[in-house]
């Protein structure tokens, strides 16, 4: 919030007397910013007056820069779940560009027409004029970085012990008194570390490190401002040290948008999986002994409510298979997280996955709704599963997944992050790789909001990676891969287990885990699921 009366905002250091003679210098100047007296502009750490300013103050360059699209949650976050430099959150909303996005005052993206610098050549206060980037509007989120390939320097953080040191922004309306900001939040991307760096005393400005600055929202049109940082090291020689506005990581939004509601091609549908082929998951004798799973009356009409229970991570594990198997299918259903969702981990939802080991014969034998399922419909996968690497020719599963929902003042707190939990014959990790679906947002569940979920896949022609993968919320695009691997062209191993399959889709599985080896901490009712919708595409 504005600070005008030299209070520290933390609430334990002693006043910065260098806001004070700011606000005396532009009273008496008639309203204009005028330059701190010399004995602020020493130090804010007690030192003599100096003789001369230790820095010269660049004007601002370019043309205010056009409005960003950043989305409301979209804020620099200190926290260990915050600002990297491979993600604005760590893990979540990947940059599209190494150490963070901007935009320059041209209105470029990742453009060098800085909105505002100075060299930084001593220890010392740095002054840095960024009206047109403040005029730009807000949300006023700023890049920190150098165009000095081998110098820069350390600049005091909002954490610095020192109140007098720490960054904040002078702000004088057309005719008015300054309105001095504090930074409500700031974090270094350093290129050397991919975990979060948004709690140190001072931020790196360097080649491969910059630093991010957020101010609070203000509602004036600004005749000037003035950025007030103190370096704190130089490193090499010093730099020129440049201001940018940030950038959303995200794509802009893709104007598509799809629904099965009233697709021909659906096959089966299902409001509350009620019909008798999930009469299974309900049997207090088999799976669902710890009674998870229940059919309950919402404010959208009856759905299955999921409850995790500390006694087992298994959730849900039914299939709705493809016969034949298909090569193109999407599927959808409408999801609600509820309130008292606390898992302690990550772990699995709703997806696709090959044919399947043909284990599952006594299962499809007990249930008439199974009719016409060949062994290997919801089986045992050979591969896909477990740490059970893909190779291309044995199975392969492309399930949901959620993410550690995050801490309760970080900007995504009830949310719940949704990603593709791949086994695929081009994965990284023996224990499947996750794909967030943060290419377009926004990009999570919402706590408490029935929200649509969509799926499409088209497998790979067999040696080639060229299948896709589109996942969208309430039918807006936020997630698309266009080289999914399944597939290599050799011999289905399955063949020689009796199962017929070319390594086509062989089932939505409708799969909910929680972990890894994680089992949840505590009872509760996890989230709803309605509407199921499947349907063949090819």
């Amino acid at each position: 919030m504005p600070v005008s009366d030299n209070a520290d905002p933390k609430g334990s250091a002693p006043a910065n007397p260098g806001r004070r003679h700011w606000l005396e210098a532009a009273a008496v100047g008639g309203g204009a910013v005028a330059l701190p007296p010399l004995a602020w502009l020493a130090g804010g750490a007690g030192g003599a007056a100096a003789a001369t300013p230790p820095v010269a103050t660049a004007g601002p360059t370019g043309t205010a820069a056009t409005p960003l699209a950043l989305l409301a949650e979209e804020r620099i976050d200190e926290s260990a779940q915050g600002l990297t430099s491979e993600y604005l959150y760590a893990n979540w909303y990947r940059w599209r560009h190494p150490r963070g996005d901007w935009v320059d005052a041209a209105g470029k993206p990742q453009g060098y027409q800085a909105f505002g610098a100075s060299v930084a050549s001593a220890q010392g206060l740095l002054r840095i004029d960024i009206t047109r980037a403040v005029q730009a509007g807000q949300p006023l989120q700023l890049v920190l970085r150098t165009s000095s390939p081998d110098g820069g320097a350390l600049v005091a953080s909002r954490n610095a012990p020192d109140v007098t040191r720490r960054p904040f922004l002078a702000i004088t309306p057309s005719g008015g008194k300054p309105l001095l900001l504090d930074v409500s939040a700031d974090a270094e991307a350093n290129g050397s570390t991919v975990t979060a760096r948004g709690a140190e005393p001072a931020m790196k400005v360097s080649a491969d490190t910059h630093a991010f600055l957020a101010f609070p929202p203000v509602d004036i049109k600004p005749a000037s401002a003035m950025l007030v940082l103190h370096v704190e090291q130089l490193i090499g020689q010093g730099g020129r040290l440049e201001v940018y506005r940030m950038a959303s990581p995200r794509l802009p939004d893709d104007p598509s948008r799809v629904s099965l509601e009233s697709d021909p091609r659906v096959f089966f549908r299902s409001a509350a999986f009620e019909e008798p082929l999930f009469e299974g998951i309900f049997n207090t004798r088999g799976s669902n002994n710890f009674e998870q799973r229940r059919v309950v009356d919402t404010d959208r009409g009856r759905a299955l409510e999921l409850s995790f229970d500390p006694r087992t991570s298994l959730v849900l594990d039914a299939s709705v298979a493809f016969v034949p198997e298909a090569t193109e299918a999407a599927f959808e259903y409408d999801l609600k997280v509820l309130p008292g969702f606390t898992p302690s981990d990550g772990g699995k939802m709703p997806g696709w996955s090959s044919r399947t080991k043909p284990d599952d014969k006594i299962a499809l034998s007990r249930n008439k709704a199974f009719a016409g399922w060949p062994p290997g419909s919801m089986g045992t996968l050979l591969a896909g599963k477990g740490g059970d690497r893909v190779n291309g020719h044995d199975g392969w599963s492309l399930r949901g997944g959620y993410i550690v929902p995050w801490a309760a003042k970080h900007p995504l707190h009830g949310q719940m992050g949704l990603t593709t939990y791949a086994y695929h014959a081009a994965m990284q990790d023996q224990f499947g790789d996750s794909w967030p679906w943060t290419q377009w947002g926004p990009s999570s569940a919402v706590v408490g909001q029935w929200q649509r979920i969509h799926q499409r896949l088209r497998v790979n022609t067999p040696g080639k990676r060229n299948g896709l993968l589109e996942a969208r919320i309430d039918g807006r695009l936020v997630f698309r891969k266009t080289d999914v691997y399944l597939r290599d062209g050799q011999r289905w191993d399955l063949n020689d287990l009796g199962v017929a399959t070319e390594g086509g889709i062989g089932r939505v599985w409708l799969n909910v885990y929680h972990g890894g080896t994680a089992l949840p901490p505590t009872r509760c009712a996890a989230m709803l699921l309605r509407n199921l919708k499947v349907a063949r595409l090819a």
